[in-house]
């Protein structure tokens, strides 16, 4: 996927694994359009009666989500965030692809060496993206404080930055043709037949 957006992109020096995750998703999703057209068929399960189903997606109505927050630094990504228990100030970043793929490697480690389930994907999310607490940028006591913030500040920063970040919404909705249920913000899959349709 990174050689096709590469071929795609006109400007020169560009480079997909720099594109924070939301912008390669645009791109993603405007090359499949371009090729392809708007169609997608996608093979989902209902989450109420668990019925099979192919179901037709329009890639153009995808929602967009813009940036609505203003950088620390003019043309940089870096954003500020005020902790709500401890009134600490966070500077994060939203994830290149680069930054994301050592992330999800790092993680599938950890689940590899776990004995039972895995649950630090979260933290490790949060050690990603987090650039400095309170103007401290040294990754270890950005760490120590991660894993001992009070619960309601993480789920707030990590809520914050997921609705901050812009890019394309890769979910649809769908009603189950089997039960009449309605089945809401289902992750949109890109695999193989994402750009080699069968």
């Amino acid at each position: 996927i990174d050689y096709l957006i590469n071929a795609c992109v006109m400007e020169q020096g560009f480079n997909s694994k720099e594109l924070i995750m939301g912008d390669r998703n645009a791109l993603i999703v405007a090359i499949r359009i371009t090729g392809y057209g708007t169609e997608y068929d996608v093979n989902t399960r209902c989450k109420f009666c668990n019925a099979f189903h192919e179901e037709k997606v329009d890639l153009s109505n995808l929602a967009i989500k813009r940036l609505k927050l203003s950088p620390v630094k003019k043309n940089e990504n870096l954003f500020e965030f005020e902790l709500p228990v401890t009134k600490k100030k966070v500077i994060f970043k939203f994830l290149t692809a680069t930054e994301d793929r050592i992330k999800q490697q790092k993680i599938e480690t950890l689940e590899k060496a776990s004995s039972g389930p895995f649950v630090g994907d979260i933290t490790i999310n949060l050690e990603h993206a987090i650039v400095a607490i309170d103007g401290i940028s040294d990754k270890n006591k950005i760490k120590h404080f991660i894993h001992h913030m009070p619960a309601l500040d993480a789920k707030k920063l990590r809520n914050f930055i997921r609705e901050s970040e812009p890019g394309v919404e890769m979910k649809f909705n769908y009603k189950c043709k089997n039960c009449g249920n309605l089945n809401e913000n289902i992750n949109l899959p890109i695999n193989r037949n994402f750009f080699w349709p069968a």
